[in-house]
């Protein structure tokens, strides 16, 4: 199990940020530690790896792991350009974007791209996209789904039994001796997999 994390890397130490790309030779996200960092110290081009810029690295990384473990999505970031549907916290509360991913909203409290969201809401919606076309049931609706597709009907718990379920599947099984095998019910409309299994008199 990944442990929690307390302080993000070197919050409370030395800290030189990393350019997102570099402009040479040096360190960056995009392009990370160049050939120049294992060139020798007395070659043209040597490039010293920073504790500092490590200790940022790192502080990058592990703050974010801890932000996600803190609370359900990241904080809003200004500058970035985010895809409908994107969820993030801005000012203690969740923000969801539902429109317009065509450029960076700095405040989605105020803005009618994104709407307030709630973890919570029951009858926030969620759109499946397919071949077939869109569907969209809110998380009621889908809970009803699963609830009735799996709801206890009728059933046999014997040696050659079977289970129905709301939603018309029914699950049989049992044991012969016979290559003829009866159903202890019948299929309503068709049988569609049957599983066969060696039974050994020494051990089953």
């Amino acid at each position: 199990m990944a442990n929690k994390i307390s302080y993000a890397f070197g919050e409370a130490g030395d800290l030189t940020t990393v350019a997102d790309q570099s402009t040479g030779t040096e360190v960056s996200f995009e392009s990370g530690w160049s050939s120049a960092y294992t060139l020798a110290a007395t070659e043209a081009g040597y490039r010293y790896m920073d504790r500092a810029e490590h200790n940022y690295l790192w502080n990058v990384v592990t703050g974010n792991v801890k932000e996600w473990q803190e609370q359900l999505a990241p904080e809003h970031q200004s500058t970035t350009d985010y895809a409908i549907g994107m969820i993030t916290m801005y000012s203690s509360a969740y923000y969801k974007k539902i429109a317009n991913d065509n450029g960076a909203i700095s405040d989605p409290s105020t803005n009618s791209d994104w709407e307030e969201f709630s973890f919570s809401n029951a009858e926030s919606a969620v759109s499946v996209s397919g071949t077939g076309g869109a569907l969209t049931q809110t998380l009621t609706e889908l809970q009803d789904i699963v609830d009735n597709a799996v709801t206890d009907s009728a059933h046999s718990f014997t040696s050659n039994g079977y289970q129905t379920l709301s939603n018309g599947l029914i699950i049989q099984w049992g044991e012969s001796s016979s290559t003829s095998v009866t159903f202890p019910i019948a299929f309503t409309t068709a049988c569609l997999n049957v599983v066969a299994t060696n039974i050994s008199t020494s051990f089953r």
